[in-house]
C-alpha cells in the first residue's frame, strides 16, 4: 500500500530505466497530478480465468453507539459486512519500431534506444490520460474491458445537483462557500484530501480562497506542488475526462474525495506491486521490425460510499 513515490522506480515499472526513460516515467507517470495523490494497493490475485480480481469488505455505517446504565449490558448491534469483487482493467498500447527508422532518428550509438524511449514516453502519457478519464467516467456497461469509475460508483446522496452560483465579491464568495461546505461535509470518516475539477473550476476555487482572505500558496503532496482550496490539493483534469452532462450549460464539476488505503478511495494493482509494465522492442532473430508495449493493470476501489462527494459550480452572469 503506497504512493508512486514510495514504490520507487524499479518497482513502478519493473525495469532499471535509462536516464531518458526515467525522465519520461517521472514526467508522465510519477508527476501526473492524479496518479501522484493516489494510493496503490497490491492485492489483486490472478484467477483460473486468467484475470486479476480483488474482493473487499465494506460497511454502510449503520451501526449505532448508545449509553448504558451501570450493570446493564448493551444490546448487540452487529453491522453486517458487505462484499464486492472487481477485476483489474488492462490499459495500454503497443508500437512498432523499424530498425532503419530508429537508426535515422539519431546519428549516435543510442539512436535505437532514443527512438524507443520516445515511443514509450508517448504511451505512458496516453496511459495516464486514459486512466484519468476512466477514473471519472469509466463504465463497464458500455465498455466491458474498462472499469467502473467515480460517476458509476457514487451514490445519489453524495451528489448536490443544483449548481452553486459563484459571484466574485466577498459576500458572493461566502455564500458559495456555505454551499460547497455541504459537499465537503458529506465526506467521511475524515476531511477530504483531494478535489478534482477542470481548469475553470481550479481558477474559481483559487479565487474563492482570495475573496475569503485565505492563503493562495501552493501545498506539497508526495513531493509535488499543487494549487489548493482550503488546504485540499486541486487536481485539474481536461474537460474530456468528464461526462457531457457534467459540463453542460456552464456547469463546472467539483469532486471531493478522501484517498486512503483503508477507509477511502484507492487503486488495486497486481500482487507483485508493479504498476506499469514496459516491454521495449528487441531486435532479435533476424527481424528488422519489432513491437514494444506499455500496460497498466488497475482498478479503482470506491469501497467507502462516503469517501467521495460531488457538486457543481456556475459563474454568475455579469450584468
Amino acid at each position: 500500500m503506497a504512493t508512486l513515490q514510495q514504490i520507487g522506480m524499479n518497482g513502478l515499472v519493473g525495469v532499471a530505466p535509462t536516464p531518458v526513460l526515467q525522465r519520461a516515467i517521472n514526467h508522465y507517470l510519477v508527476n501526473d497530478e492524479l496518479m501522484n495523490v493516489m494510493r496503490f494497493v497490491n492485492n489483486a490475485q490472478g484467477s483460473n480465468l486468467g484475470n486479476f480480481q480483488v474482493s473487499y469488505v465494506y460497511y454502510e455505517g449503520t451501526s449505532e453507539a448508545t449509553f448504558r446504565a451501570l450493570g446493564v449490558d448493551y444490546d448487540p448491534d452487529n453491522e453486517q459486512p458487505l462484499t464486492n469483487t472487481v477485476s483489474l482493467a488492462f490499459l495500454g498500447g503497443a508500437f512498432e519500431t523499424d530498425i532503419e527508422i530508429a537508426r535515422a532518428f539519431g546519428q549516435n550509438a543510442g539512436a535505437v534506444a532514443n527512438w524507443t524511449e520516445q515511443q514509450i514516453a508517448q504511451k505512458l502519457n496516453a496511459i495516464t490520460n486514459g486512466f484519468a478519464k476512466a477514473f471519472i467516467v469509466g463504465d463497464k456497461d458500455t465498455d466491458s474491458k474498462s472499469f467502473n469509475g467515480l460517476n458509476k460508483s457514487i451514490s445519489a446522496g453524495q451528489v448536490i445537483d443544483t449548481p452553486i452560483t459563484v459571484e466574485y465579491t466577498e459576500a458572493g464568495a461566502l455564500k458559495a462557500e456555505v454551499e460547497i461546505n455541504k459537499a465537503i461535509g458529506k465526506i467521511k470518516p475524515k476531511r477530504p484530501n483531494l478535489v478534482i475539477t477542470n481548469a475553470t473550476g481550479k481558477a474559481i476555487l483559487s479565487s474563492l480562497n482570495a475573496y475569503r482572505h485565505r492563503g493562495v500558496e501552493v501545498i506539497e503532496v508526495n513531493g509535488k506542488k499543487y494549487d489548493q482550496y482550503m488546504g485540499i490539493p486541486i487536481v485539474a483534469l481536461t474537460d474530456n475526462c468528464f461526462a457531457d452532462a457534467d459540463i453542460a450549460d456552464g456547469k463546472i464539476p467539483v469532486i471531493f474525495g478522501f484517498v486512503d488505503e483503508l477507509d477511502g478511495i484507492r487503486c488495486s494493482i497486481p500482487a507483485d506491486g508493479q504498476v506499469v509494465i514496459i516491454l521495449p522492442p528487441k531486435f532479435e532473430n533476424g527481424k528488422v521490425i519489432e513491437k514494444g508495449a506499455c500496460e497498466m493493470a488497475v482498478a479503482p476501489l470506491f469501497a467507502n460510499p462516503f469517501a467521495v462527494a460531488k457538486c457543481y459550480l456556475k459563474e454568475a452572469v455579469a450584468e
